[in-house]
């Protein structure tokens, strides 16, 4: 069962090009929320508060219960979020933009991982086991019938 969801930022959830978030990745995060999922979110940036003055700008703390900037997205990164969420890593999803960030940290602490494929990084494929994500989209409206599988409440 699902109980949290951590959103990559940069190029997953906003386009860094036109400096929005993506309506329909904003259109997921409400939906998830109102359906009682944890909902975190994590960004890679060397400037922390110049990174929390954009969530700020997008109003993102009235939708995300935890927000971390982190200098690299890691394994112990992505432990640390799931421990303050009280949370396992079998109980969240990873949606990142990365097969070669986000997917592979997820997989690697054992969430069910799933790659947007969009915007920059939508080349980027898995060239390994750990890099291969569970599930593969092009949307977000995409992950709602995902969610319903793995949490037969969420219907």
């Amino acid at each position: 069962m699902i109980k949290a969801a951590i959103f990559d930022w940069g190029y997953t959830i906003h386009d860094h090009v036109k400096d929005v978030i993506y309506p329909d990745a904003l259109t997921l995060i409400k939906e998830l929320k109102a359906k009682g999922i944890i909902l975190i979110l994590i960004s890679r940036a060397p400037d922390i508060q110049e990174r929390f003055k954009e969530f700020k700008k997008f109003n993102l703390e009235n939708y995300f219960q935890i927000m971390e900037v982190v200098p690299r997205e890691t394994e112990k990164e992505f432990s640390k979020v799931l421990i303050n969420a009280g949370v396992k890593p079998f109980e969240t999803l990873v949606i990142g933009d990365r097969v070669k960030s986000e997917i592979l940290q997820g997989n690697k602490i054992g969430c069910v991982t799933v790659w947007i494929r969009q915007g920059k990084f939508a080349g980027e494929f898995a060239t390994n086991k750990d890099e291969e994500p569970d599930y593969t989209i092009k949307k977000f409206g995409e992950i709602l019938p995902i969610l319903k599988k793995l949490v037969p409440a969420a219907s």
